[in-house]
């Protein structure tokens, strides 16, 4: 029997990385795939939990680790790891060095990618930053400019996690004929809350955005924008969760209030969401320069039954039946969202008693892991 390997390869844990990867690794074991591993390949811990390993990777020495987190990333990877146990090697996509090529040359690997990266690191250059990071960043950007194309050259074959995604990195590994697989990011459902949502009613509008850290994409401020625009007889309370900061003076409407929940997870998190009327996923991605996404925001949403405004395209919602529609989209660019359009979204949807089942086995079917999981095994055997 043939061995897969998925590998992530991250310095410091992020929670939505980890969150991410136990989830593909329950996929894989609720379908019994005894022959695919999956590794977290870090700095901070060590740690193994039945097919997924968390491996911490020598080098303490601080400055020196740096130096090869930077430039030998794929040296890391083959230091650490027992690669050849493994017939075909998932790689999450690591940034570009020159150990990189040799990597992809010795290695039967599909890489995994999760963004259009040279956009994504000229973008975050203009971020104001310590001089110290501003300096490494420009290193990163440089390096993907450098080998970025070659290591696509090398890889056997492209996963992408939007249409957008792969046909960019095709372009960039010099063929556009090389194989490649649109594999949007999934959830585990069951492990997701059924919160539904509360029937809008007094004339109230209670939306919630989730975000674990702010960022341009995620269109706070675009929405904040445009809720100080509404000039209806609608109340509108904006409760943010997570890692975000709100400067309340720039609400201008005295129809609008905003609550700054700070992180909230499990029962704390439930009792939230489930007293909202609708929810709010990306509403800039057009800062980014991209058309297309999948984010975990929209995908949470729909397994909790929560319905959304969203201003992207998302390939996972292509399937919905026009009859349920639990979204509503709006064009992916800085124009101001009508929130008279939002309230009548919000009125139309609390009329349908059956919408937040339906988005829940809409999830199952679309949106789980055993989904994904299936598509990429199915991928890397052929």
């Amino acid at each position: 029997m043939k061995k897969y390997l998925y590998i992530n390869f991250f310095p410091s844990i992020e929670i939505g990385v980890e969150k991410r990867i136990a989830g593909m690794a329950r996929a894989a074991k609720e379908l019994n795939l005894i022959n695919f591993d999956f590794v977290i390949l870090t700095s901070d811990v060590s740690k193994k939990y039945e097919n997924l390993n968390y491996i911490k990777y020598r080098c303490n020495f601080l400055p020196f680790r740096k130096y090869k987190e930077i430039f030998k990333r794929y040296q890391i990877i083959e230091h650490n790891i027992d690669l050849k146990q493994y017939d075909k090697i998932v790689l999450r996509y690591a940034g570009a060095d020159k150990t990189g090529i040799e990597f992809l040359k010795n290695h039967c690997t599909i890489t995994e990618h999760h963004t259009i990266e040279e956009s994504e690191r000229k973008i975050m250059l203009k971020d104001s930053m310590p001089v110290l990071i501003r300096i490494l960043k420009h290193i990163r950007f440089y390096l993907e400019k450098k080998y970025g194309r070659y290591l696509l050259e090398k890889s056997m074959k492209i996963v992408g996690m939007t249409d957008e995604i792969c046909k960019y990195e095709q372009k960039r590994s010099l063929n556009s004929q090389k194989p490649a697989l649109t594999i949007t990011n999934g959830i585990s459902v069951k492990e997701i809350t059924f919160t539904g949502f509360r029937p809008i009613k007094n004339r109230h509008l209670n939306i919630a955005m989730i975000a674990s850290n702010l960022s341009q994409w995620h269109g706070v401020g675009r929405l904040i924008e445009s809720a100080n625009q509404y000039s209806g007889d609608y109340k509108i309370t904006l409760h943010f969760i997570g890692n975000i900061k709100i400067n309340t003076n720039k609400i201008s409407n005295n129809s609008v209030n905003i609550e700054c929940h700070g992180i909230k997870t499990d029962e704390a998190l439930d009792k939230i969401l489930q007293k909202m009327n609708i929810a709010v996923s990306t509403l800039a991605l057009y800062k980014n320069k991209m058309e297309e996404a999948c984010s975990l925001k929209t995908r949470e949403y729909t397994a909790r039954g929560l319905p959304f405004i969203l201003a992207y395209d998302d390939k996972d919602l292509q399937y919905s039946d026009k009859n349920n529609r639990f979204f509503m989209q709006f064009p992916n660019d800085s124009s101001l969202i009508d929130f008279d359009k939002i309230i009548e979204f919000a009125e139309s949807i609390s009329k349908n008693k059956d919408i937040s089942k339906y988005m829940r086995n809409y999830a199952d079917k679309y949106m789980d892991w055993k989904t994904k999981i299936t598509q990429l095994k199915e991928f890397i055997e052929i």
